[in-house]
């Protein structure tokens, strides 16, 4: 359920219940399905109404605003709240063959999602997570490294990771360690570890861009498993 349904269900609720603890009209009370469509016509004028504004702004963006007016634009699609997530997921992804401009814009966005409340719209994260353009899938990343609902979108990114190389594949770890936990701490232990130079370079500059604290342990014991085995040669 939307996190908004629930205090649009009480305000629906309130004269119902009014109505029925004065004994005027109890038949009168609508059924639970009758609250839910009012709640969801509710949301759905709400989206209608900020809709333009949304289109607004993004069209803003895209027009190349000047870069110190760059914070202020993300701060108007900030201030349009939890409502508005579903509207700019869109504009996450601009597509292979986007313009500056429009790679600008989608970054934006992806700037002020990470600001909202993407509670409500995680399956539309990951289905961007799965089928987005390159640049589009380091926007949702992005998002997803404040999303709340972590151990729902974890498995996604680690999956993303292991499957993918280059600079999405950076953006994808730098995206776990942001999330942390025990399940990174595990993935950082194993990469350092490995044999592969290059996943052991990977991940000592994902860690030393985030200023982990949680991965001390693992870069000592990959030191110390280096200076053994210099110690045998």
């Amino acid at each position: 359920m939307h996190p908004a349904l629930p205090l649009a269900l009480l305000a629906l609720l309130a004269p119902a219940a009014a109505r029925g603890e004065g004994g005027k009209d109890p038949l009168a009370r609508e059924s639970l399905e009758d609250l839910l469509a009012r709640a969801k016509a509710q949301r759905q004028a709400v989206q209608q109404r900020i809709n333009g504004d949304v289109l607004a702004l993004v069209k803003e963006l895209e027009s190349g605003p000047a870069p110190d007016d760059l914070a202020r634009h993300v701060d108007r699609l900030v201030a349009l709240g939890e409502e508005a997530a579903p509207l700019l997921v869109p504009y996450l992804d601009a597509g292979d063959a986007a313009t500056d401009k429009e790679r600008l814009r989608a970054q934006q966005v992806a700037l002020a999602l990470v600001r909202i409340d993407t509670s409500a719209i995680t399956a539309e994260l990951l289905t961007s997570l799965a089928s987005a353009s390159l640049d589009g899938k380091r926007n949702t990343l992005r998002v997803l490294q404040s999303h709340p609902d972590r151990e729902r979108t974890r498995p996604a990114i680690e999956a993303l990771f292991r499957a993918s190389e280059g600079n999405l594949k950076r953006s994808a770890l730098r995206t776990l360690i942001a999330i942390g936990g025990p399940e990174t701490d595990t993935l950082l232990a194993q990469l350092l570890a490995g044999s592969d130079d290059a996943l052991i370079a990977l991940a000592l500059e994902g860690l030393a861009e985030a200023k982990s604290a949680g991965a001390v342990a693992p870069v000592r014991g990959l030191l110390a498993q280096s200076s053994a085995g210099r110690a045998r040669k």
